[in-house]
């Protein structure tokens, strides 16, 4: 039911009876103005008596039916007559005038006895439609309330008062703005103000104190009753309870924000951060943890806890979940909610109770965060400093907020895996690349150790003479030191090649990152036949990221170049490695290009060029320029390829340059 209801069934009611008290009072006048006429000439006949016992009458028939009134009337009249009258005059009715005034008595009196039982009628009728109005307005589940124009309160219904705890007398007026929350009483008298000079109706929401002092959200509607000439004689105004409402708007809002943290890839501990703020908000005075499951599957770590003391948060980190181990400790080793009300008695805080009471916390409720598989990932908490059981809606707050925090969670989880597989693709990758090089290395290799055989040898021989050659030992034992470093920082790189650390981001020198790549790859561009040409800018700005990485990029390019080629007559076989500097958005970039002379590819390919597993090699896994993009973008630059205009094509790396 809203106020336009209220107002319209009232108007109704109000029109109808005003209607009835108006025929009614019509009929009243016209009784009296007749018993008045009738009372003067009775007096004039000298029936004073029987005037006083019409006025005995009208009183008779304001508590008794009209049959009971008429027959005491007639019973009146004749007795009158009998007293007053002399002896046989036969009542008085021997003489004409006297019987027309009896006549003109009986009739009045039955006149006067059916108005004022009808009014009588009228107004148990009205009393009545009044109570039932009243019974309806006091029941409706609502808070009502009727103003005068100037919006003074004149009425407001049993639940407002219950719901407020406001007297009635102190209500009427502006009393009842004591109940308005302080943010809100502008708001409230501005739209007023705005209605009353518009007569129109308006509605606004707004929080009112219930009778413990809480503010709950209401819907306020106020609407206008009009008169004929269209002037407002009263305002009718309902309040609706919004608070669930409000507070599933608030969630949601919330729970968006949330989604969006995730989905931007922002840092775990700041979207349990914003989880548990967003739970404190909505419920008040309560506390919220969530603890997250480490990999050894016993221990619980912090994983926010933004309202509770730094020295309680510290000393349950790393807490190992069990059967009596608190709230949060049983419920991992459950996988079910764990509601204790008083931590003060509860059995299951009896190895922690000292430490929660210190610290002024009475009730503690936790849920398992569950994975989509069903396995517990962490547990979320709520605290209380008064011993207490959760409300529905509280409950309603848990089973919505937990499996959000379970997400975020498990997504975290995900993206560790994810990137581990990653990492060890990229390392299979670089030991797959490493092994078409393998002559090639075996070759760089064999070189220095073949020319340490040599120099060793002729050392031995120089030694074993009568008078040894020292300075002739002493230059090839260096020649053996030259040539063993250089074995050694051959295999140096191939080992950072393919090693498993971990990413490291430091500053890089891209010209550094193509030397050391194409000493590594160099002599098989040579055994190819491939001739190799490097155009490299001194200016080139050093770029943040890790050394390994970027040199995985390019000596994946590098051996695709000359795969490329492989099929090209030998006399046009052309590698070439160029550097160059560029700017884009106000920043320096550094960009180097792999130009060859091969197969290319045409616009099909290339639109799939970095496809994972498309591949145009006979034995080619088609992860190489996948997992090497992946790793551009990582470093947040850029990888492409372009066809050249007469043969092969040139793959472009940008990354952008340290300021």
């Amino acid at each position: 039911m809203n106020e336009l209801a209220l107002g319209s069934s009232s108007g109704a009611m109000n029109g109808s009876v005003t209607e009835r008290l108006w025929r009614t009072s019509v009929r009243c006048g016209l009784g009296v103005a007749g018993l008045a006429v009738l009372t003067v000439v009775l007096d004039r006949l000298h029936f004073r008596s029987a005037a006083l016992y019409l006025i005995v009458v009208v009183f008779v028939s304001l508590t008794g039916d009209f049959v009971a009134s008429a027959v005491a009337s007639i019973g009146g009249v004749v007795c009158l007559s009998h007293f007053l009258s002399p002896p046989g005059s036969l009542l008085g009715l021997d003489q004409p005038l006297n019987l027309v005034a009896l006549l003109a008595f009986v009739t009045t009196a039955f006149v006067v006895t059916s108005l004022v039982s009808r009014r009588r009628a009228s107004f148990q009728e009205i009393k009545g439609l009044r109570d039932q109005l009243t019974v309806v307005i006091d029941t409706i589940p609502a808070l009502t309330g009727v103003t005068l124009p100037s919006g003074s309160v004149e009425v407001v219904n049993r639940g407002w008062l219950d719901y407020t705890g406001i007297r009635l007398e102190d209500a009427r007026g502006s009393g009842w703005t004591r109940a308005l929350h302080p943010d809100d009483r502008e708001l409230f008298i501005s739209r007023g103000l705005t209605a009353r000079e518009t007569r129109e109706p308006f509605e606004l929401e707004l929080r009112l104190r219930r009778a413990d002092g809480v503010y709950r959200w209401f819907l306020m509607r106020v609407a206008p009753l009009r008169n004929e000439q269209g002037e407002v004689v009263r305002w009718y105004g309902v309040s609706i309870d919004i608070e669930d409402r409000k507070l599933a708007e608030a969630l949601l809002a919330g729970e968006k924000r949330l989604l969006e943290m995730m989905a931007r890839g922002d840092a775990l501990a700041l979207i349990l951060d914003a989880l548990c703020r967003l739970v404190e908000e909505q419920s008040g005075n309560v506390l919220c943890s969530v603890l997250m499951l480490d990999r050894d599957g016993i221990h619980l770590r912090h994983g926010a806890a933004p309202s509770l003391p730094r020295s309680y948060t510290d000393a349950v980190d790393g807490l190992a979940i069990g059967p009596g181990a608190g709230s949060c400790g049983t419920a991992a080793y459950r996988a079910e909610r764990v509601i204790v009300s008083d931590i003060a008695t509860d059995p299951l805080w009896a190895d922690y109770r000292e430490l929660a009471l210190a610290h002024s916390l009475r009730a503690c409720w936790s849920t398992p965060m569950l994975s989509s598989d069903g396995r517990v990932v962490g547990t979320f908490a709520m605290y209380y400093r008064e011993p207490r059981l959760p409300l529905a809606h509280e409950q309603d707050i848990i089973d919505r907020i937990t499996p959000m925090a379970a997400v975020a969670v498990e997504r975290v989880h995900a993206e560790e895996a994810l990137r581990q597989a990653q990492a060890e693709l990229e390392r299979v990758t670089r030991v797959t690349t490493v092994g078409e090089l393998a002559a090639s290395i075996a070759h760089e290799v064999n070189q220095p150790l073949a020319a340490i055989v040599a120099d060793a040898s002729a050392c031995l021989q120089w030694l074993a003479t009568d008078r040894p050659d020292l300075d002739s030992v002493r230059e090839a034992l260096g020649a053996v030191v030259k040539d063993g470093e250089r074995a050694a920082e051959v295999i140096g790189r191939i080992r950072a090649l393919l090693s498993r650390t971990a990413v490291a981001r430091e500053p890089c020198d891209l010209a550094g990152v193509v030397h050391e790549v194409l000493s590594l790859v160099g002599p098989e561009l040579r055994r190819q036949g491939i001739a190799l040409q490097t155009v490299l800018t001194p200016e080139l700005p050093p770029v943040m990221g890790d050394r390994i990485q970027l040199q995985q990029v390019l000596l994946n390019l590098l051996v695709n170049a000359a795969e490329a080629m492989r099929e090209t007559p030998p006399e046009r076989r052309r590698l070439v490695v160029r550097s160059s500097v560029a700017s884009r958005d106000d920043e320096v970039w550094a960009v180097l290009a792999v130009q060859d002379t091969g197969v290319g590819f045409n616009e099909l390919e290339e639109s799939r060029l970095f496809e994972a597993f498309y591949t145009t090699k006979p034995n080619g896994l088609g992860m190489g320029l996948s997992i090497s993009r992946s790793i551009v973008e990582r470093h947040e630059g850029r990888l492409w390829g372009t066809a050249n205009p007469d043969h092969g094509a040139t793959f472009h790396v940008a990354l952008p340059g340290m300021r």
